[in-house]
């Protein structure tokens, strides 16, 4: 485990592309442009907090795995969390496993991130996906094309594995203000690392629990598709006026249906 305190300045022509992108996005139909009003929209991260101000490193910006072990962490050292933060933690993970040919990132705000990640990490092969929580605080385009349920890879992930990690490190947060960078490193690193063996331990009894839930989850599907399958589809008449006659629900129809629900949802316009 490594903590690591670097600064980033980005060049000002690509903050103009990111802007101008996200942008578009948004005109679009990406409908996040401000859901949250907890956070103060998604333009929290470009307000000014004076409490901050006066402070080297204002905040900690991280990455885990699916087990909640902590892989990599970076100082904010400003009054927000941007993009930057995150392209420079999946650019070390890369840099340090050469053997992965595929990042699956569970992030809050992933479809915001999507088009930063198009941009400055063109070579890396990243499935980005937004977490069941925050999911229901997006338009429902990314709760069809970002639902961690819906992708393959993601299994039962709920995307609230770093906040749980954050609750565990909370009490260092009062005396972090108040000291030094060097001790701030040195109690995050001891404070990491215990926790990160103490989820080893534990990860065995944590993977025979979850495998025990999908089991359950996957019978109870499953027998809820038996109850929908060989029901009738009544005639009817689609948005394009052709007729489609009475047809019998299949899994080869469910499938269709998915696909053109995704289609659909991409290039949905919120009005």
């Amino acid at each position: 485990m490594r903590i690591q305190e670097r600064t980033f300045s980005l060049a000002a022509d690509a903050q103009k592309k990111i802007a101008e992108a996200d942008k578009s996005v948004t005109e679009r139909g990406g409908g996040c442009t401000s859901t949250f009003k907890a956070a103060q929209g998604w333009n929290a991260t470009t307000k000014k907090y004076p409490l901050k101000a006066g402070l080297d490193e204002s905040g900690l910006v991280g990455a885990v795995c699916f087990h909640g072990i902590g892989l990599w962490f970076l100082n904010i050292h400003g009054t927000g969390e941007h993009h930057m933060h995150v392209v420079a933690i999946l650019e070390e993970i890369y840099n340090e496993r050469t053997d992965i040919d595929r990042i699956r990132l569970c992030y809050d705000v992933g479809c915001k991130f999507e088009t930063a990640a198009k941009m400055l990490l063109p070579g890396m092969n990243i499935t980005r996906r937004i977490g069941r929580f925050h999911l229901l605080g997006h338009g429902l385009s990314c709760q069809v094309n970002y639902n961690t349920t819906r992708t393959t890879g993601f299994g039962l992930m709920v995307g609230e594995e770093l906040e749980q990690l954050w609750s565990y490190i909370q009490h260092l947060i009062r005396s972090g203000r108040v000291s030094s960078s060097p001790r701030k490193r040195q109690k995050l690193d001891s404070c990491l690392l215990y926790l990160a063996q103490r989820m080893r331990e534990i990860m065995g009894l944590n993977s025979q629990r979850r495998w025990k839930r999908m089991n359950e989850i996957r019978k109870d599907a499953l027998d809820d598709l038996e109850k929908i399958i060989r029901r009738g589809v009544p005639s009817r008449t689609d948005d394009h006026g052709s007729c489609r006659p009475e047809s019998t629900i299949t899994k080869e129809y469910l499938e269709e249906q998915n696909a053109q629900q995704v289609l659909y949802y991409r290039t949905y316009k919120y009005i």
